[in-house]
């Protein structure tokens, strides 16, 4: 999806683009009451935006698309005067920003770069989701369910332990670090791979922690059984896209 206000910029873009990925269906619009109109129709894999359009402001516009049709985690470009500027107050909603002075052929070719490759996932995915945060939890299965990945939900380590136990199969494990009861996430980890004896490659492990690590203290969750981690507070874009590298993984 292409939105510009510019009918000559939206006209060589899209020219440009078609030309470029023609298999890629390129969608132009001129403002964002129509691109959001199109948005709760239909799902796309990458949006760009100028920073100034006829009837909203593209941050507006970013904020407003995240909440339509699944499209929390979808890659947003915005388009502007001063890339450089705005780089330094990017928000979780905004995958990246570009200089338009840059000229229309490097933005397709960025436009191109950020375009999602398609990945396979397995058929019905499945995940066992552990979170003591109950508005926490909604949230990630709601960006879970808009991208048909079943979620069952524990609040601790000691009930996906028991699930996990009893056979039940799942494609992916998310669990937080810090949760009620005796067991940590650490804790769930170490016993799916060496009680479990579940390898990474059997079940892939995503670990959400805290900010303000060191990178030593990210690496030790890898070298303790995860696949992968991500920090709070989360950026819907980052987790979904881990989650689907790690459950490609199962297909």
């Amino acid at each position: 999806m292409l939105v510009d206000g510019s009918d000559a910029t939206r006209k060589m873009v899209g020219q440009l683009l078609r030309k470029q990925l023609p298999d890629v269906d390129i969608q132009c619009f001129h403002s964002a009451r129509e691109a959001l109109a199109t948005l709760t129709l239909e799902h796309f894999d990458l949006i760009s935006t100028a920073l100034v359009l006829p009837d909203m402001d593209g941050m507006a516009f970013t904020e407003a698309l995240r909440g339509v049709n699944g499209h929390e985690a979808t890659p947003v470009i915005v388009i502007s005067g001063d890339a450089a500027g705005r780089q330094t107050e990017q928000q979780s909603e905004i995958t990246a920003f570009f200089d338009k002075s840059q000229g229309i052929k490097a933005l397709v070719d960025f436009i191109a770069e950020h375009l999602p490759a398609p990945s396979a996932l397995p058929d019905n995915p499945r995940v066992l989701y552990v979170e003591d945060s109950m508005t926490a939890a909604m949230a990630v299965k709601r960006s879970l369910d808009t991208q048909g990945i079943a979620a069952d939900h524990v609040m601790t380590a000691e009930e996906a332990l028991e699930r996990l136990t009893a056979g039940e199969q799942y494609h992916l494990l998310i669990t937080d670090l810090f949760l009620p009861g005796r067991m940590s996430g650490t804790d769930l980890v170490r016993r799916v791979r060496h009680a479990l004896h579940l390898a990474p490659e059997s079940l892939p492990i995503l670990m959400i922690t805290v900010g303000g690590g060191s990178d030593a203290d990210y690496a030790q969750l890898l070298k303790g059984g995860a696949n992968d981690y991500v920090v709070k507070p989360l950026s819907d874009a980052v987790f979904m896209d881990k989650i689907r590298a790690l459950l490609a993984t199962q297909s």
